[in-house]
């Protein structure tokens, strides 16, 4: 018996009936600029297209590596959860886990 992977819907990750959807929009911004808003938590919930999450409950003013921070989420009912960021490279790239 093999272990196949697997989308999150259950089906084999690749089962070629499975669509992909990609979207692409010009932002009038510099790279600083665009990083600026994603280095500050307050902003997450504006730039969310999603609508799930709420606001910032604990956050520094700014991101950085290994910097902790919680957000007030929405899928179906209220919880919240607690991101580290794990990637940071200033102006470049940044990225953060919640578990």
């Amino acid at each position: 018996m093999t272990n196949a992977a697997r989308a999150a819907d259950g089906t084999p990750a690749h089962d070629p009936s499975r669509k992909i959807v990609s979207v692409s929009q010009f932002v009038p911004a510099t790279p600083q600029q665009v990083f600026d808003v994603l280095a500050n938590p307050r902003m997450h919930p504006v730039i969310d297209g999603s609508g799930t999450v709420r606001g910032e409950l604990h956050a520094p003013a700014r991101l950085s590596l290994g910097a902790k921070f919680g957000m007030s989420m929405r899928v179906r009912f209220p919880y919240r959860i607690t991101n580290t960021v794990v990637e940071f490279e200033e102006a470049r790239q940044i990225g953060w886990r919640h578990f």
